[in-house]
């Protein structure tokens, strides 16, 4: 099913969205491209952002129905490169190392969860349901491996970056169990 609205405002919080998505039956999967003006212009465009956000947010986020283009232009960035590079080559180095010697998986969303927070150790510690002084450490060890600067918003920008292709790998990629 195809809708297509002409809006220059995100329509995914909007109530006739959500009353759609009320009464989409069960299987149905809702894609939502950017905010278009002119369908005549856009129409192609904004149907195949639509399809996507259905085809990328299915595989990331399969407990969701609903899927905005916006969430995913990551994702959909990704998609384009992996066609001409190997994804594999942009991480950072050490950081396939880290993540395979996480045998439990806390390192990597210890730092999933301080990057999220744009490197604000008192929330990450919060939102970890560690102290402080935990994060800390766990942030100092990781630091260490990866032989960067944990407080320079560059290096978070290429972390958060490196965990999006790695999700992106896990997800869409030929040996998704390598990363």
């Amino acid at each position: 099913v195809v809708l297509l609205i002409q809006s220059t405002v995100p329509i995914l919080h909007h109530d006739g969205v959500v009353a759609l998505m009320d009464h989409l039956a069960a299987g149905l999967v809702l894609g939502i491209s950017m905010p278009f003006t002119n369908l005549a212009e856009s129409g192609h465009a904004a149907l195949r952002q639509a399809k996507n956000a259905m085809e990328l947010g299915t595989v990331l986020h399969p407990e969701q129905r609903c899927y905005s283009y916006e969430t995913y232009t990551i994702y959909a960035g990704l998609r384009a490169a992996s066609a001409r590079v190997n994804l594999q080559e942009l991480l950072p180095l050490g950081l396939q190392t880290l993540i395979e010697a996480d045998t439990s998986g806390e390192t990597l969303h210890t730092l999933e969860v301080y990057l999220s927070t744009g490197g604000k150790k008192a929330r990450a510690a919060e939102l970890l349901f560690i102290h402080l002084n935990t994060l800390k450490y766990r942030l100092g060890q990781i630091a260490q491996k990866l032989e960067v600067d944990l407080d320079d918003p560059k290096t978070l920008f290429s972390l958060e970056y490196a965990l999006h292709i790695i999700r992106y790998l896990r997800c869409f990629g030929d040996h998704p169990n390598k990363i």
